[in-house]
């Protein structure tokens, strides 16, 4: 090992060789620390990108699961309600039926003769007239026979009723 010199100074060409040296390293330690720093932003930049990406994927589905759940409830309220149309338009259509035939049977009453009370239910239906002799409740019974929504209209009862008679008619509706 050499003993190192303090007392004499190096030479002119050896401090500039070290020197030189000196630069030429902490530039060099300057740009790879640069290149690190970059490398390593971009590194952290696509990593957040990515994160972001991510997290808006897993939102989209999130998104998209709840619209489905939105989708299946309202096709199955979907489904209720057509439903609920049908039965309503059934009603609908046998209260038509019902009143079709109540404004029937109100035409052809005799003309002396009152309908007293009338209950309809799905296919049964039964009158209480007030006539004032047989020919009148007899042609009642054979015009109402004749309608299209009747089908077999009979007399159940006839009883005397203060000058009149009262008749109960038992049918069913088509």
């Amino acid at each position: 090992m050499k003993n190192i010199n303090f007392i004499n100074p190096l030479s002119p060409q050896k401090y500039q060789a070290c020197s030189k040296w000196f630069r030429v390293s902490t530039f060099l330690m300057a740009i790879t620390l640069l290149i690190v720093t970059i490398i390593s932003i971009q590194q952290l930049h696509t990593i957040k990108e990515t994160n972001n990406e991510i997290y808006k994927k897993s939102q989209s589905i999130k998104d998209l699961e709840r619209i489905v759940e939105e989708k299946k409830k309202l096709s199955e309220q979907e489904k209720e309600l057509t439903e609920q149309s049908e039965i309503i338009k059934n009603i609908q259509a046998s209260s038509n039926k019902k009143f079709t035939l109540i404004s029937e049977i109100n035409k052809r009453m005799p003309k002396k003769g009152i309908l007293k009370t009338i209950s309809l239910n799905k296919h049964d239906f039964n009158l209480l007239i007030l006539c004032d002799n047989t020919k009148q409740v007899e042609y009642f019974i054979k015009n109402i026979a004749a309608l299209p929504e009747v089908e077999n209209a009979r007399l159940a009862s006839m009883q005397s009723h203060e000058q009149q008679l009262m008749c109960t008619i038992k049918g069913k509706m088509k």
